[in-house]
């Protein structure tokens, strides 16, 4: 519950969907910030995939700083 609040206040929408040979993960369609979690998945693989796309988005954000 605290990783999909803290993806929707860094302005994420979260999205549980079923994947076939895709990835969990994130992406950004102009200003919206969209999180896919792998609805087949168990809660508690559900939560360690928000909790490595929170820390690969937070990678990517200091990286573009840093740029």
């Amino acid at each position: 519950a605290e990783s999909s609040r803290q993806a929707k206040e860094l302005g994420f929408e979260v999205r549980k969907v079923v994947f076939e040979d895709q990835e969990p993960g994130w992406c950004q369609i102009g200003a919206r910030k969209i999180l896919f979690v792998d609805l087949a998945s168990t809660a508690t693989e559900q939560l360690s995939q928000l909790n490595g796309i929170l820390a690969s988005y937070h990678r990517s954000v200091t990286r573009d700083r840093a740029a």
